[in-house]
C-alpha cells in the first residue's frame, strides 16, 4: 500500500450551474468553514484556494473583517494563493489574457502572502501549445492540469512549448476523492459514519483507478465542485491512519517534490493537449452560446487592438489618457474568460451578467478611443485651415495587414447646410468613395468644463480606398465640405473654400468592383452566385476555380450545452436544396453586395419520442439571410449572416468543399498556427481567427469574428465545416430532460456571424496570412476633428515599424514608467528571424524583460532602432523608453 499525499482543496466556479451571488454564498460558506478548521483541527494543516484570486476578492467584499486574518495564514503557509486572477479557458481567449490574467492574480496574491508558483489548470477543456512558455515567462515551471492527455500513461510527463520551454506536469483529477467516497461528493452522506467502507474504497482506488505514477505517494485532491472539507477531518485522518495508512497533508507544490523528474523514462509530450476521451476536453463549448464568443473578441479588440496601443502612442507624444480605467476593463473582461463563463456553458443569468461585463469594459474602450482620436485629429496640422475643412485620421493601432477598402463615417452639423464634400490624402489627390447610407441624428457629447453639448448632424456612411499605413501609424485625410453658399461663393472667388486644392491630382488607377446579374468580379476575384445559394469563385491570379462554397446544413441534436450529439437517426436539412432568394443591394464602384435568404424546415421542437413521432406539419422554419460582399482591390469576400432560430436541439453549420488530395488544415490558436491533419482524434477542433485550407495557388483561408469551432469533415467529398450557431437546452444529456435557466442556450432568436474567405497570394506565408487576420478582426481606427490653431503634427506618422513580416505584434501597451511602452510579438514559424524595429522618436533604452517584467537584458540602440532576433516560435516583450 502506498502512502498517501492529500492536497485539499475545492474548486470554486465562481458561475455556472448557478449565478455569481448564489455561488458567492456558498463559496462563503466555504471560506468560514475552511477558516474555522485552520484555526481548530491540527490535522487540517493547509488549504489550496483553487489557483484563483477572485473568489478570494469576492470573499473578502462580503467579509472585510477577515482579510488580517487571511494576509496571516497565507503568510505561514496555510493559505495557498494564486497564481491565477480567474480560471482560463486557454482556446476561446486571446494570448494577452492568459499574460495579463497571472500578472494581475500573482500580484495580488503577493498583497497577501507569498504566490503559488505553479501553473494550476485544473478544468480548462484542452491546453494551448504555448502554455509551458507562458508559465516559464513568470518564472514558473511546473504544471498541474486535468483534462487533455490521456491517464493510461504515467501522471507525471514534461510538457514542451513549440520554442522549447518546458514544465514539469502531473495530470490528474483536482477531485479524485470523488472517486472514493461517492456518497459523500454526491449525496452528502459523512464519510465517517462508515470508515470500513471508506478504507476499502481508498484500496480499490489504490489499486485499479489511479494514473500510473513515479512518486512514492498516491496523491488524493480532496476535494470537489463547490465543497467544503469535512468538519471532523482530524478524525477522519485519525481512523485512517489507524488501518495502516501513512498520510501526509501538504500543499501541490510540496508534492511535486517527491517525485524523481530525472527517471530516463520520464515521457516529454510537445505542443498543445487535446489527447484522451472525448469527453475530457469538452471540444463543443467552443460554439455553444456564439453570441457571447462575438461580443468577447468585439471587446478584445476594442482593449488589446485599440485602446490600449492609442494609450501608449499618446504616451509618447506627452497626452495621458486615465490607465486606471484600462485596468479595470481588463477585470471585466477577465471576469469572462473563467472557463464556464466564455464556454457558454453557464445558466441563463451568467450570460445576461456577462454581456454587462462586455458592456462595461466597451465603454471604459469607446471612450478612450474617441478622445484618443479626437486628440489626434485635432492636432493634425495642414499648410491650410479653412471653415468647411476637416481631417479624417485613419490609425492602424494592430499592426494587422487591413483590407484595401475602409468603411467609415463622415459627420457634419445640420446648421451648416452641407450638402456633399470631397476629400483629399496628402498629395492632394482626391479620393473617390461610394455612399452607403446617410442618415441625421442627434449626439450627446460632454467634458468636465462643458455639460451636454447637442450635435444634430447629417452622418454619410461611405467606403473609401484605406491609406497605406506601414507598421504603428497613421495617415490623414482632408475633407472639404460643400454647400450652396459656398458653390455661388466659387464662382465669383477663385480663392472658394469649395475648390479642390490647388495641386490636385487623379486617384492612382483603381480598378472598380462590378455587379452583374450573375454575380460580382474584382481584379483578384470573380464570384458567380448559383440558385442554389452557394457561391462560384474564381481566382484570377492562380487561376483556380472554387465551385459550390458556401452552403449550409442544418443538423438535429441530443447533446447538451457541452456536446453535440447526433440521434442515431439524424434530422439534416442541406441549404442547397432550398428554394433561395436574392438580389442586389450595393452595385460599385467601391463595394458590391447581394443578399440571399432560405428558409430551412428542419428541426422539431422536442427531443426524443416526440420528434420521432412528428409529422412534417411540425417542422419549424429557420431563416438564413446572409450578404456577401466584395470591395475594389480586395482579396477577400466579407459575409454578414443572421439566422433567425425558432427551433431547439440542432446545430448550423456553413461548408465548403475541399479538394481530396489537401490534407490537413492551419489555424491560428493563442501565440501559435496549429497544423492539424484530416485525420487527428478529435475532428473538431477550436481556432481564434482563421482557418486555412490548401497551399500556395489552390488556397482559401476562412477569417471568423467569434466563431471558434471547425472541422475538417470527410464523407464522399472533404468539407471545411464551420459552427455557425449550437442549440441545446440542457446542463448533461445522460441526466435526461431539459433545464428551464438554460433555455438560452438554445440561441433562439437573431443570431449574426460575421466573417470573410481571404484568397491571398500564393507566396504569402503563414505570418503574412494571421496579420491579414489580425487586420480584419481589428480593422482601423478612424476620428474627425477640425485641425485646432496651434496644431503641430504631421499629415501621417509611423510610430512603430517592424521589418519582418513573419513577426506578429501581439500588445503594445503603457508601461509603469513616463513615456514607456511594452511591445510583445512572436514568431509562429520554425526559422529564427532578425527584425529591424523602428521608432519614431529619440530612445532613451530598450531591454528585454520576461513575461512577468523581469530584466532579462538591456538592447543596444542605433538611429532609433533596435535588432530584434527572435528564435523558432518565442515570446518577446520589450520596454521602450521614449524620450
Amino acid at each position: 500500500m502506498k502512502k498517501i499525499f492529500m492536497v485539499l482543496q475545492s474548486h470554486l466556479d465562481r458561475e455556472w450551474y448557478w449565478s455569481f451571488e448564489e455561488f458567492r454564498i456558498q463559496i462563503s460558506q466555504i471560506f468560514d468553514r475552511v477558516l474555522d478548521l485552520l484555526a481548530q483541527d491540527p490535522e487540517f494543516r493547509v488549504f489550496m484556494v483553487d489557483g484563483q484570486m477572485s473568489v478570494l476578492e469576492d470573499y473578502l467584499k462580503i467579509c472585510p473583517e477577515k482579510e488580517e486574518l487571511i494576509k496571516s495564514l497565507a503568510g505561514t503557509g496555510q493559505l495557498i494563493l494564486g497564481p491565477w486572477l480567474f480560471q482560463p479557458d486557454e482556446y476561446l481567449v486571446d494570448g494577452e489574457s492568459h499574460i495579463r490574467n497571472l500578472r494581475m492574480g500573482m500580484a495580488l496574491a503577493r498583497r497577501y502572502g507569498p504566490c503559488l508558483n505553479l501553473g494550476y489548470l485544473p478544468d480548462s477543456f484542452g491546453h494551448i501549445a504555448q502554455m509551458p512558455q507562458i508559465l516559464n515567462g513568470f518564472g514558473i515551471t511546473e504544471a498541474f492540469l486535468m483534462r487533455g492527455v490521456d491517464k493510461r500513461q504515467p501522471q507525471e510527463f514534461l510538457w514542451k512549448s513549440p520554442d522549447g520551454s518546458m514544465v514539469k506536469t502531473i495530470q490528474n483529477e483536482y477531485n479524485n476523492c470523488c472517486r472514493i467516497d461517492q456518497r459523500h461528493m454526491e449525496n452528502g452522506v459523512s464519510i465517517l459514519d462508515t470508515p470500513e467502507e471508506l478504507a476499502e474504497r481508498w484500496n480499490r482506488y489504490d489499486r485499479q483507478e489511479t494514473c500510473p505514477t513515479r512518486s512514492d505517494y498516491l496523491l488524493i485532491t480532496y476535494g470537489g465542485d463547490h465543497l467544503a472539507p469535512p468538519r471532523q477531518f482530524g478524525r477522519m485522518i485519525r481512523v485512517m491512519r489507524e488501518r495502516g495508512y501513512k498520510i501526509r497533508v501538504g500543499n501541490l507544490a510540496e508534492y511535486f517534490q517527491t517525485i524523481d523528474w530525472t527517471a530516463p523514462d520520464l515521457r516529454t509530450v510537445t505542443g498543445e493537449l487535446r489527447e484522451g476521451e472525448d469527453i475530457r476536453i469538452l471540444k463543443d463549448v467552443a460554439a455553444a452560446r456564439n453570441t457571447l464568443k462575438r461580443e468577447n473578441v468585439m471587446q478584445q479588440e476594442a482593449l488589446i487592438r485599440k485602446a490600449e496601443p492609442l494609450a501608449a502612442l499618446l504616451r509618447t507624444m506627452g497626452y495621458e489618457l486615465p490607465l486606471g480605467f484600462l485596468e479595470q476593463a481588463w477585470k471585466y473582461l477577465l471576469a469572462n474568460h473563467a472557463h464556464d463563463s466564455i464556454c457558454g456553458c453557464s445558466q441563463d443569468s451568467v450570460e445576461e451578467e456577462m454581456m454587462s461585463r462586455y458592456h462595461k469594459a466597451g465603454q471604459i474602450c469607446n471612450w478612450m478611443i474617441r478622445r484618443g482620436m479626437e486628440h489626434i485629429s485635432r492636432n493634425i496640422s495642414w499648410d491650410r485651415r479653412r471653415e468647411n475643412e476637416y481631417t479624417l485620421c485613419i490609425l492602424n493601432s494592430s499592426g494587422g495587414e487591413p483590407d484595401a477598402m475602409l468603411e467609415c463615417e463622415i459627420r457634419a452639423e445640420q446648421r451648416l447646410n452641407y450638402n456633399g464634400f470631397s476629400i483629399y490624402d496628402d498629395k492632394d489627390r482626391e479620393i473617390p468613395y461610394q455612399i452607403l447610407d446617410r442618415r441625421a441624428e442627434t449626439r450627446i457629447d460632454s467634458d468636465i468644463d462643458a455639460v451636454q453639448r447637442m450635435y444634430h448632424e447629417i452622418c454619410w456612411k461611405i467606403v473609401l480606398p484605406a491609406p497605406l499605413t506601414p507598421g504603428i501609424g497613421y495617415a490623414s485625410y482632408r475633407i472639404i465640405f460643400q454647400n450652396e453658399a459656398l458653390l455661388k461663393e466659387s464662382q465669383t472667388d477663385s480663392g472658394s473654400a469649395c475648390q479642390p486644392p490647388a495641386k490636385s491630382e487623379p486617384w492612382p488607377y483603381l480598378h472598380p468592383v462590378t455587379c452583374t446579374a450573375e454575380g460580382m468580379e474584382n481584379e483578384y476575384l470573380k464570384v458567380e452566385i448559383p440558385s442554389d445559394g452557394t457561391l462560384n469563385i474564381w481566382d484570377k491570379e492562380t487561376g483556380q476555380y472554387y465551385e459550390g462554397l458556401h452552403f449550409f446544413e442544418d443538423e438535429s441534436s441530443e447533446g447538451d450545452v457541452y456536446e453535440h450529439i447526433s440521434p442515431k437517426r439524424p434530422t439534416v436539412v442541406d441549404s442547397r436544396s432550398c428554394s433561395w432568394s436574392r438580389r442586389c443591394i450595393q452595385q460599385g464602384p467601391l463595394k458590391c453586395s447581394y443578399r440571399l435568404s432560405v428558409r430551412i424546415a428542419a428541426s422539431f421542437p422536442d427531443n426524443g419520442a416526440a420528434r420521432a413521432s412528428a409529422g412534417a406539419s411540425d417542422k419549424i422554419d429557420n431563416q438564413i439571410t446572409y450578404e456577401v460582399s466584395l470591395y475594389a482591390g480586395s482579396r477577400q469576400l466579407h459575409f454578414d449572416t443572421v439566422i433567425r432560430n425558432q427551433s431547439e436541439d440542432h446545430r448550423i453549420r456553413v461548408l465548403f468543399p475541399v479538394d481530396a488530395g489537401i490534407g490537413s488544415a492551419v489555424s491560428d490558436v493563442p501565440f501559435s498556427i496549429e497544423d492539424r491533419p484530416w485525420n487527428q482524434f478529435p475532428s473538431l477542433h477550436p481556432f481564434s481567427s482563421f482557418v486555412s485550407v490548401g497551399e500556395e495557388k489552390n488556397r482559401f483561408v476562412f477569417l471568423g469574428k467569434g466563431l471558434h469551432q471547425y472541422q475538417l469533415d470527410q464523407r464522399e467529398q472533404n468539407y471545411l465545416a464551420v459552427t455557425l450557431l449550437r442549440s441545446q437546452g440542457s446542463l448533461y444529456a445522460w441526466a435526461g430532460g431539459k433545464n428551464p435557466e438554460f433555455s438560452g442556450a438554445q440561441c433562439k432568436g437573431e443570431n449574426h456571424c460575421t466573417y470573410a474567405l481571404y484568397f491571398p497570394a500564393p507566396q504569402a506565408l503563414r505570418g503574412e496570412i494571421k496579420r491579414t487576420a489580425q487586420g480584419y478582426l481589428s480593422g482601423l481606427l478612424t476620428g474627425q476633428n477640425k485641425s485646432a490653431p496651434n496644431a503641430g503634427l504631421p499629415v501621417c506618422q509611423t510610430f512603430v515599424k517592424c521589418s519582418s513580416g513573419e513577426l506578429i505584434l501581439s500588445a503594445l501597451k503603457p508601461y509603469e514608467g513616463k513615456k514607456e511602452i511594452e511591445l510583445r510579438f512572436y514568431l509562429p514559424q520554425s526559422e529564427v528571424v532578425e527584425a529591424e524595429i523602428q521608432f519614431y522618436k529619440n530612445l532613451r533604452a530598450v531591454r528585454k524583460i520576461r513575461l512577468d517584467g523581469r530584466t532579462i537584458e538591456e538592447m543596444s540602440i542605433a538611429d532609433n532602432k533596435i535588432i530584434l532576433k527572435v528564435n523558432p516560435y518565442e515570446i518577446v516583450t520589450i520596454i521602450a523608453a521614449l524620450e
